[in-house]
């Protein structure tokens, strides 16, 4: 059985450093990849297969919300969650609803143990 893959999208190349090692940390048979721009992050998406995307909500270019809308227009169905520092309870609410569950910063063992559940929870 090959190991699950995980995408890190955020504009914050420290987010995803630290984000990247808490979660292999957990688990180093874990394939994660990072990507510090919405729109680079669109393209390998589209072209390779990921278990789960992790998205910032807050990017330059495209947020992770209009990056989530844009994959599904294009009947992308790859799991997806949310990071983010600041939410309204009627955004994450809506989020939630439509794509997947979202998560607070600052990430920590909390969130990278949330995160590897709903990727366990996905086989």
């Amino acid at each position: 059985m090959s190991e699950k893959r995980i995408l890190l999208v955020d504009d914050s190349r420290l987010s995803l450093q630290l984000f990247s090692a808490l979660l292999q940390a957990e688990r180093p048979q874990l394939n994660v990849d990072t990507c510090n721009s919405s729109m680079d992050a669109l393209s390998i998406i589209c072209r390779e297969a990921y278990d789960l995307v992790v998205l910032d909500l807050n990017m330059p270019q495209i947020s992770g919300d209009e990056l989530a809308e844009r994959l599904r227009a294009e009947e992308n169905d790859t799991r997806l969650c949310f990071l983010t520092a600041n939410v309204q309870k009627p955004v994450k609410n809506r989020l939630e609803d439509r794509f997947g569950p979202v998560f607070n910063k600052p990430v920590n063992q909390e969130v990278a143990h949330a995160v590897l559940a709903l990727l366990d929870a996905g086989q």
